[in-house]
């Protein structure tokens, strides 16, 4: 990492109507995604040695269940929060477009340096005084300057370590790609057309330095993750968020949080309390809610 800090625009943080209209658990998961971002190289992508981070990633830094960072991701990605490349990985377009700046600032920086010192040395006139043999300690250091960091006699450079691999030709999705796709509500042979795809894809661009990945089973997943969203049909309805199974949500947490903070993902449909509400009697009942019949939709709590 280059840089430890960066400048953060609190007034540009503010102005984000994208980011405002998510929870505030949102806004701080996001604030952590931004920190990942400011150490990857190049810098902007929500990645670790290269390799894109999934929701089960981004749930174990943040210290959240993966259902609870789904939830989350959702909500910053339908507020359009942040953008996704070619490869399905997450990157910030702010801290994208201050490093192209910061890389031209400093571009144009050494350009005035180098033309200023080219400058200086025409207007300097000839020295007057007798020609003198420079000192020897003044040779033998100025050596030493020129040869900081220069390999050693007789010693071979260090060849750069190739990173990743081609898509290995005996590849197949396994039980947690197939458990993925499920939460997505897309069965086996969708995961297998899915991998089809993105095998004729890595055999078309074999020679392009994109295609060789160190992790091809999160390369998938990425995939798959984009390929539901590339696919999802449009409606009427299309600005709803899609309501996860009732069996795979830990209603325990969620509705231990609302009671506490008052937050709900609107995913979840009615809050506790009103009518409607999916979560289980018995988890209600176990912190303190009763029956739907003292509040109503549009009522107050």
């Amino acid at each position: 990492m280059k840089d430890p800090w960066s400048k953060f625009f609190w007034s540009d943080w503010e102005a984000d109507q994208g980011l405002r209209l998510c929870s505030l658990a949102a806004q701080g998961l996001w604030m952590r995604m931004l920190c990942v971002c400011a150490r990857h190289e190049p810098k902007g992508y929500l990645a670790i040695n290269g390799n894109p981070l999934v929701v089960e990633d981004i749930a174990r830094l943040a210290g959240v269940a993966e259902t609870e960072a789904g939830i989350l991701m959702e909500e910053l990605d339908r507020n359009g929060v942040f953008s996704r490349n070619r490869s399905g990985c997450i990157y910030s377009r702010r801290m994208l477009r201050d490093e192209k700046r910061s890389k031209e600032g400093r571009k144009w920086k050494k350009q005035g340096l180098a033309q200023a010192t080219e400058t200086a040395g025409e207007k300097s006139g000839p020295s007057r005084g007798p020609a003198r043999e420079p000192s020897p300690h003044i040779l033998e250091a100025r050596y030493q300057k020129d040869n900081i960091g220069a390999p050693a006699a007789g010693s071979a450079p260090k060849s750069a370590k190739a990173k990743g691999h081609s898509l290995p030709d005996d590849w197949k999705p396994g039980e947690k790609h197939l458990t993925a796709a499920a939460r997505l509500g897309r069965d086996a042979s969708w995961v297998q057309r899915q991998s089809e795809a993105m095998r004729n894809w890595a055999l078309a661009n074999a020679h392009q330095p994109n295609t060789r990945k160190s992790d091809w089973d999160r390369t998938f997943l990425n995939w798959m993750n984009t390929s539901h969203e590339r696919q999802r049909p449009s409606s009427p309805n299309a600005g709803t968020v899609a309501r996860p199974d009732a069996g795979a949500v830990d209603w325990g947490m969620f509705v231990s949080r609302y009671r506490s903070s008052q937050l709900w993902p609107t995913s979840l449909g009615p809050q506790p309390g009103y009518a409607g509400c999916r979560a289980p009697a018995d988890v209600l009942h176990a912190h303190g809610f009763g029956e739907a019949d003292d509040r109503q939709a549009g009522g107050a709590p």
